[in-house]
């Protein structure tokens, strides 16, 4: 079974490790968020992101052809880890929640809560899941795992590649 752990930093858990650091144990150095991952499609069984989300920022605005943009890493991580995984992979997630595990540190650029994760399953309203797919949510996950855990919580998510989506 191959794993991948995106944003690893200096404490790598899976098989294949990346991150825009070259840390010990990184095998390929990628701005994840902000470049696609260097793999094929379906080609994980489980995609590790811990402690990472809350090092992203939730949107960056720029400027191209004389119109403002925005791109959203986390959409992107999340895009990206449902593109590499299997269908029915484990998408592991832990992110720090609570004070002062997350405010107040230098390299963290988003809070995040329990209930934000959501937006990234079915779980979401009709409006948020619209918001997300004109923002460039295309993932299909549900979540199979919700727990708080020390100061964050923990999220595992299952990919969902139906038949349909995977000629689409």
């Amino acid at each position: 079974m191959a794993s991948l752990d995106i944003g690893c930093g200096d404490d790598p858990r899976g098989d294949v490790c990346v991150d825009h650091i070259a840390w010990p144990g990184v095998t390929h150095v990628v701005n994840v968020g902000f470049e696609p991952l260097p793999f094929e499609d379906s080609s994980f069984d489980t995609v590790y992101a811990w402690d990472f989300f809350e090092h992203l920022p939730k949107g960056v605005h720029y400027r191209e052809d004389g119109k403002w943009h925005i791109h959203h890493p986390h959409i992107m991580v999340f895009n990206e880890a449902w593109r590499v995984l299997k269908n029915g992979g484990i998408f592991d997630t832990f992110t720090p929640i609570l004070e002062p595990a997350v405010n107040g540190r230098l390299f963290h650029f988003s809070t995040w809560n329990e209930n934000q994760f959501d937006q990234f399953t079915e779980l979401g309203t009709d409006y948020k899941r619209d918001h997300m797919r004109r923002n460039g949510y295309l993932a299909k996950f549900e979540i199979v795992e919700k727990y708080p855990e020390n100061f964050g919580i923990h999220v595992r998510f299952r990919a969902i590649k139906d038949a349909l989506m995977l000629y689409a």
